[in-house]
This record gives C-alpha cells, sequence and structure tokens, in this order.
C-alpha cells in the first residue's frame, strides 16, 4: 500500500509531460477512461474464471492505472477534486466497517449516507444558484 501515492506521483508526471499533449493520449479524456475501464475489468473476469493469478494481478494492474488516470483527468477537466474523492472514500467505508461496533446494519449506514449526499448536493446547487 506505501505505492499508491508512487503511483499517483506517475500519473501525475504522466499527464502533465510534453510528450502525451503532443501524442496519443493527448485526446484521451474522463470518458475514454471509463471505456477502459470496462474494457479491463472484462479481462480480469476472464483471467480469474481462468484462475490465472499472474495474468489477473496484471489486469488488476491495468484496472487500478486506468482508474488512477480517470481520477486525474476529472481533476484535471475540473469535474472532481482528487483528495476529496480519497476522503469521501475513507468517511463512507470507515463507517460502513464499523457497523458492528455501532450496532448498525450496513444498508442503514449507507441509507444515511446518501442523505448526507443528497444534503451536500443540495447546499452545492443552492450555493451556485446565488451566483
Amino acid at each position: 500500500m506505501k505505492n499508491i501515492k508512487k503511483l499517483l506521483e506517475i500519473v501525475k508526471i504522466r499527464h502533465n509531460s510534453k510528450n502525451i499533449k503532443s501524442g496519443y493520449f493527448d485526446s484521451w479524456n474522463s470518458q475514454k477512461y471509463f471505456e477502459e475501464l470496462i474494457l479491463e475489468i472484462s479481462e480480469a473476469k476472464i483471467e480469474n474464471k481462468k484462475n490465472n493469478s499472474v495474468y489477473l494481478e496484471d489486469e488488476l494492474w491495468d484496472i487500478l492505472w486506468d482508474y488512477l488516470n480517470l481520477l486525474e483527468v476529472l481533476e484535471m477537466e475540473k469535474k472532481i477534486n482528487l483528495e476529496n474523492v480519497f476522503s469521501r472514500a475513507y468517511k463512507k467505508y470507515s463507517t460502513r466497517v464499523n457497523w458492528k461496533i455501532e450496532w448498525k446494519l450496513w444498508s442503514d449506514i449507507k441509507i444515511k449516507q446518501k442523505e448526507e449526499n443528497k444534503k451536500e448536493f443540495e447546499e452545492m446547487l443552492r450555493k451556485v444558484w446565488k451566483k
């Protein structure tokens, strides 16, 4: 897990590279990465069925690579804030994983979190409409 920051650095370098600005990947946008993720997941499912750990691990790496690139491109397109994605993920799953401690069901926590997201979204819309 210590390599996740290193991977994110590689992704940033890749997207800030002069080579990428004038080459094949210049036309890659978030939609292209969504399509690539679907393709890589399909390939991973095939390797999983074959019980082939070497190729499965390779395909899982491709999924992670495309996902990290998707996050970077979405941030470049000003559609997300990368730090917010990780903060939300931590908040979302740390709450759900602690469900035994709080004696709540995963589904109950999920409903509450969806309500919180809805409120946050509505607040964001109110701010936009005030401008």
